[in-house]
């Protein structure tokens, strides 16, 4: 569900996205597959079904599936699934929870310190949608942030899951593909490249007003708080270092 420029998932955490995923995993492991046959492994008909997508983006906001077009299980995912110890299981709920982009910046701020009765107004602060429309969304919004913050350990947000040295993990297909030239890159069959200039931009086929909007709600989130760094020449010397090449220069004019 989209509030704002955010993506809610609109399953939670647990019981939901990890039964979806469990599902999943059992059939394809890490392989990576399209979305139609994911659809099939849930039991969907088509792969077209508004519920599935939903399921399926639930699956994305938690970071337990990556892709576009084709997907896969995340390292996240499996490991969340299939943890060592309890230690990384709770490490990975934590991580999945804080992946929703608007529930982190809530937990930013205000951690799980928060209460129904004023829960709308930190949605209308962070979001920016209408008051109105907050208030609609209120009981609704707080019901699943406090479900997912109930899997979320304090103590170890920020804490690192190890990597896998050993496994081999699918890269990660990019929705927003800059290139040269004019010749369309391969894409899957049930994407749709678009050229741009110097841009490809590849998008799941469908609605391509909507997927775009969606790319965009998420590049938004990305560049939030991205600042360009440009890059320079310029080398920043003290004072003592100063004095010494200035010292160099001169002997080199005198010898000269």
């Amino acid at each position: 569900m989209k509030v704002g420029s955010f993506e809610v998932p609109e399953f939670r955490l647990i019981p939901n996205a990890l039964d979806i995923l469990e599902t999943i995993y059992k059939k394809r492991n890490r392989d990576k597959v399209n979305s139609k046959q994911i659809a099939i492994d849930l039991g969907y008909k088509y792969g077209t079904e508004s519920h599935f997508y939903r399921r399926l983006k639930t699956l994305l906001e938690f970071g337990l599936l990556e892709g576009s077009g084709s997907y896969c299980v995340s390292e996240l995912g499996e490991k969340i699934l299939r943890p060592k110890d309890e230690h990384e299981k709770n490490i990975c709920k934590t991580q999945a929870v804080l992946n929703v982009g608007l529930w982190k910046n809530i937990y930013d701020q205000y951690k799980k310190d928060v209460k129904e009765d004023n829960f709308w107004p930190i949605i209308v602060d962070i979001t920016k949608i209408s008051r109105d429309k907050a208030v609609e969304l209120n009981s609704k919004l707080f019901k699943w942030y406090t479900d997912d913050m109930a899997h979320l350990d304090e103590k170890l947000v920020g804490v690192e899951l190890a990597e896998n040295t050993n496994d081999s993990k699918p890269p990660n297909p990019k929705s927003l593909r800059s290139g040269t030239g004019t010749q369309k890159p391969e894409v899957d069959e049930d994407m749709e490249s678009i050229i741009f200039d110097r841009y490809t931009v590849i998008l799941p086929k469908g609605d391509l007003k909507e997927e775009w909007e969606t790319l965009k709600s998420y590049m938004d989130i990305k560049l939030k708080n991205y600042k360009y760094k440009k890059p320079s020449n310029v080398v920043l010397l003290n004072k003592k270092e100063h004095e010494k090449i200035s010292h160099s220069i001169t002997e080199e004019e005198h010898n000269e």
